[in-house]
């Protein structure tokens, strides 16, 4: 039985569901796609977020003390979260953030921070009145900003080890706190949880894009600028030159292997190669790739050699050749090494015809010049000719004071 294709709100209903249910807010201190220098700028741009969430937590505790007079939070207590707090805050200040960030310990180190973190709050519920404590307005803090500062995984712990701390501190002071209250307070560090690493997920994904796009277009500026100095070392009157100068472009962008072929008597011929191994494709093969050319003027043809980029060389419109690139595997769908290719040959099929060009000019100059001297029947020197080379022996006679003869023979 056929079932009929969802429509489209369906279809984008199932598609946010996905999105929202099976993300995974991973973040940039361990997304491998990033290059290592941007890790460490993040992570310490997370250290910096954190001491200020820490040094903007001790001074509202600080605060609220003075407000709440002595009813919840005492002289000791306030004493420890504060004593505590300010030592915490101060080792993270002082600690070498710029050698640790760039070692194996980095994480361990944040790890480490974000767990006595977790303690002070917990001491401050504790000595503030456990389940009736104003102060565990500081777990959902905490919550944030881990979601921004670590992995899923790490995200995980961090929140059960919070919520282990909240229950043991408010079971150590007698559970003064109804079933209800308890759940709302949990529930919500579950929801602030989620949306935040749900959203710090999107923040990753979105800098790991926009790193890779300035990578790419890093990458596709550098392999255009390639194409722009090979085109510019084509623009050579000589053809040995032009075919040398694109196939040394070839190469620069990271190919293989660079083969000219083009049209002579008929059949397809190799005029140059360059190759970094011994590995090239067959006559054969070459002859198939370029019967296929007036359909295909662009082949990604896999051959015993490798993968290959075939682009068809024109004159007068016509196939007239082949430029190979043999290429790594691993390049095999990267469409810009291929559009690069392909400008390669588009000013190579320039090149030469601004060569075959030249050359037919200086054959056409070479005859005209030899016509002016001689006989277009017999092609014998004709009488400009001897006016000349007379002239310039009469001019050497003068010199030396010698004498000249003149045989004249009557056919």
């Amino acid at each position: 039985m056929n079932e009929s294709p969802p429509d489209d709100a369906t279809q984008h209903g199932r598609s946010m569901l996905r999105l929202l249910l099976g993300f995974t807010g991973t973040s940039a201190v361990s997304e491998p796609s990033l290059h290592p220098s941007l890790v460490a700028a993040y992570r310490l741009r997370v250290v910096a977020l954190g001491a200020l969430i820490t040094a903007a937590s001790l001074i509202n505790v600080l605060v609220y003390a003075a407000l709440d007079r002595g009813n919840h939070l005492g002289g000791l207590g306030f004493a420890v979260v504060m004593l505590i707090g300010t030592a915490v805050l101060g080792a993270v200040v002082l600690m070498p953030w710029n050698r640790i960030l760039v070692s194996q310990h980095a994480l361990r180190a944040l790890y480490g921070w974000s767990a006595l973190t977790l303690l002070v709050a917990g001491l401050g519920v504790y000595y503030d009145g456990g389940g009736s404590s104003a102060m565990f307005v500081l777990f959902p803090i905490l919550t944030v900003f881990f979601a921004i500062a670590y992995p899923q995984r790490a995200q995980t712990v961090l929140f059960f080890i919070g919520v282990a701390f909240y229950t043991i501190v408010v079971a150590a002071r007698g559970w003064n706190i109804t079933a209800a209250d308890y759940y709302i307070r949990i529930a919500s560090l579950v929801v602030i949880a989620y949306v935040a690493s749900v959203l710090s997920g999107w923040l990753v994904t979105e800098m790991r894009e926009r790193v890779q796009s300035t990578s790419d277009a890093d990458e596709r500026k550098d392999m255009l600028d390639t194409v722009a100095r090979a085109a510019r070392r084509i623009g050579s009157l000589d053809r040995a030159h032009v075919l040398g100068s694109a196939l040394t472009g070839v190469i620069e962008l990271g190919c293989l292997e660079a083969e000219a072929w083009l049209l002579r008597d008929g059949e397809i011929k190799l005029q140059r190669r360059i190759s970094v191994d011994s590995k090239a494709p067959d006559d054969e093969t070459v002859k198939a790739m370029f019967a296929s050319a007036i359909t295909s003027p662009t082949q990604v043809v896999r051959t015993h050699a490798g993968r290959v980029i075939a682009c068809t060389l024109y004159s007068d419109n016509q196939p007239a050749g082949l430029l190979l690139a043999r290429i790594n595997e691993r390049d095999g769908g990267d469409s810009l090494l291929v559009e690069c290719i392909e400008l390669l040959a588009a000013q190579v099929s320039a090149g030469l015809d601004v060569a075959q060009n030249a050359s037919e000019r200086r054959d056409l100059e070479e005859r005209l010049a030899h016509w002016a001297f001689h006989d277009a029947l017999t092609d014998l020197p004709n009488r400009v000719l001897f006016a000349d080379r007379l002239e310039l022996a009469l001019a050497r006679t003068a010199r030396d004071e010698s004498e000249l003869a003149v045989l004249f023979l009557d056919l």
